[in-house]
C-alpha cells in the first residue's frame, strides 16, 4: 500500500478534471462572451493587453507573498529553525489549509457585503501589521504558539483569496479577460 498510496490523489485528481470538463461543456457562456465570439476578431499582440496583465499582477501581489509565507516557508521554517518534527510541522500545516477551505468562502460573503476591493486592501494592512508579531511567537519553540501562529495568518490568507477572483475578473474587458488574468496571476505568483 505504501508503494502505491501517492497515486490515490492523482487518480482523485484525474476524476475531477472529467467532472470539470463535463461541468464547463454543460454550462452556457455569458451573453456578452456569446455576443463576442460572434463578432470576428484580429488576432491581437500580447503588448496591447500589457496594462491589464500589469494591473492582475499587482492585485495578486498580498494573496501570493502570505500564501508562500504561511503554506510553503514555514513548514520548512518549523522544521529547520524552530526545531519542529516533520510530521508535526506537516499536521499543522494540514490544519491550517483545512482551517483556508473554511474561512475563504465565508470571507468571499463578508467581501460580498462589505466590498472586494476593501477587503483585500483591510486584509493586506492586517498582514503588514501582524505578521511579524505572528511569526515573532513561532520563535518561542512552543508548538502551541507556532500552531496559533498559523492559524491566525491562515485568515489573512483566507482574506486575500476570497475576493480576488471578482477582482481581477472586473479589471479587464471581456475580449482580453482570459489572457489578461492568466498571464497577470502567474506573472506576480512567479515573481512573488
Amino acid at each position: 500500500l505504501v508503494e502505491y498510496a501517492w497515486r490515490i490523489p492523482f487518480l482523485f485528481g484525474g476524476v475531477l478534471a472529467l467532472l470539470a470538463i463535463l461541468l464547463r461543456h454543460s454550462t452556457e457562456e455569458t451573453p456578452k462572451f456569446r455576443e463576442l465570439k460572434s463578432e470576428t476578431h484580429n488576432k491581437q499582440p500580447l503588448s496591447l493587453y500589457f496594462r491589464d496583465i500589469i494591473t492582475v499582477a499587482k492585485y495578486n501581489i498580498c494573496p501570493a507573498v502570505t500564501f508562500y509565507l504561511v503554506f510553503v516557508f514555514l513548514v520548512t521554517y518549523f522544521n529547520k529553525f524552530a526545531g519542529f518534527d516533520l510530521e508535526m510541522t506537516f499536521l499543522v500545516n494540514t490544519i491550517a489549509v483545512i482551517w483556508l477551505m473554511i474561512l475563504t468562502p465565508l470571507f468571499g460573503l463578508v467581501a460580498d457585503k462589505i466590498g472586494h476591493k476593501k477587503l483585500l486592501i483591510y486584509a493586506t494592512i492586517a498582514f503588514a501589521l501582524f505578521s511579524y508579531p505572528l511569526l515573532y511567537l513561532i520563535s518561542y519553540h512552543t508548538l502551541g504558539l507556532a500552531t496559533v501562529a498559523m492559524l491566525a495568518l491562515s485568515v489573512i490568507v483566507a482574506a486575500t483569496f476570497a475576493p480576488l477572483p471578482a477582482i481581477i475578473t472586473q479589471l479587464a474587458p471581456v475580449a482580453t479577460r482570459y489572457t489578461s488574468v492568466a498571464f497577470g496571476f502567474n506573472l506576480s505568483a512567479a515573481i512573488f
